[in-house]
């Protein structure tokens, strides 16, 4: 089997992180690179600087922290981070980039947002048009 591309969620929960680890993991193992996905949902209820502010501190925090595992792991990986519902980005993003492969955590960071809007594992499960990995913590 080949696979050039695997799609990872992060968005800084334990289950982020474990699900960096196992797809560095594979990925040292088959050659392939990473793409590290996190979707920032603007706040309504912000102003648009607060906004801003908020996107530019999430990307720090994306970027010198979240994707520490791969950093450690030696592995070829590139970040994208992009204005949206998680979801749609993961999926919409799995089909640009070309991944073979999404692999997400069981749960994330904010159980209100999967309480209102629903798991981001269990919808990228059921709609994705690639293979799923599901990495439990």
């Amino acid at each position: 089997m080949t696979m050039d591309r695997i799609l990872i969620g992060i968005d800084g929960s334990e289950s982020a992180g474990a699900a960096a680890r196992w797809a560095a993991e594979l990925a040292r193992q088959l050659d392939a690179t990473i793409l590290a996905v996190h979707g920032f949902a603007r706040h309504p209820m912000l102003s648009g600087d607060t906004n801003d502010d908020l996107y530019a501190t999430e990307q720090r925090e994306f970027a010198d922290g979240w994707c520490t595992p791969l950093e450690d792991s030696g592995v070829d990986y590139r970040l994208i981070m992009e204005v949206g519902d998680p979801r749609d980005l993961l999926l919409s993003i799995a089909v640009r980039e070309d991944a073979d492969m999404i692999v997400v955590g069981n749960r994330g960071r904010s159980p209100v947002v999967e309480l209102m809007l629903g798991s981001v594992a269990g919808y990228v499960s059921h709609h994705a048009p690639v293979p799923v990995v599901i990495v439990r913590t």
